[in-house]
């Protein structure tokens, strides 16, 4: 298991806020951030505090409810909501991370290892969730990994994406989705309905 760190942990008098203020203080580091995964009340408590610049937000096809103020009632993944907006209230700067959800977008290979960030899912349901991403819509956005990218190039709400390139075919991958653009809103809308259906 990964390390977890409380809001008291973070904001607390000699916490990780205090100690990123002294290394800004001493001309270290001009800014700080902190990765928004695991308990996303914890994480809203850590963003709304102020204390930071900016934020690694999971985001993608699969799980993109860290855009919405409120997940739909059918919702069974770890539900994100709010904490781009937090981000936006303190004007910190949003870096995504898992556009390819560390694989299963990118290919329908499972992964050798595959480290999952989020609470109410395993591997298995990765690779579940990104079949239906593949099936709804199909060969006309690019490949898997083109697609998957086109789609979170379509939020303008965040700074920048953070893809995680293994081989040079990921970059290439990455390439050619930024040629082409976002993803049109009819395939983003083909999108919300598998939100919806909860991958069905």
């Amino acid at each position: 298991n990964r390390p977890s760190l409380t809001p008291e942990d973070v904001l607390g008098p000699g916490g990780v806020a205090d100690t990123f203020d002294r290394l800004k203080e001493q001309g270290l580091i001009q800014a700080s951030g902190v990765t928004a995964a695991g308990e996303t009340a914890a994480c809203c408590a850590v963003l709304d505090s102020g204390r930071f610049d900016c934020a690694q937000v999971y985001y993608n096809a699969i799980n993109p409810s860290a855009a919405w103020s409120r997940a739909p009632a059918t919702w069974r993944a770890q539900d994100f909501s709010g904490i781009l907006a937090a981000c936006w209230r303190h004007n910190m700067g949003v870096l995504t991370i898992r556009t390819w959800a560390g694989g299963p977008l990118a290919s329908a290979r499972r992964p050798d290892r595959l480290a999952v960030f989020t609470s109410g899912t395993d591997v298995d349901n990765e690779m579940r969730c990104a079949a239906a991403v593949h099936n709804a819509l199909g060969d006309g956005f690019g490949t898997p990994a083109q697609t998957a990218l086109r789609f979170v190039l379509g939020n303008r709400d965040l700074s920048t994406r953070v893809i995680g390139i293994a081989t040079l075919n990921d970059l290439d991958e990455a390439l050619a989705a930024v040629a082409q653009g976002p993803l049109p809103a009819a395939a983003t809308a083909r999108l919300e309905a598998l939100w919806l259906a909860n991958f069905r």
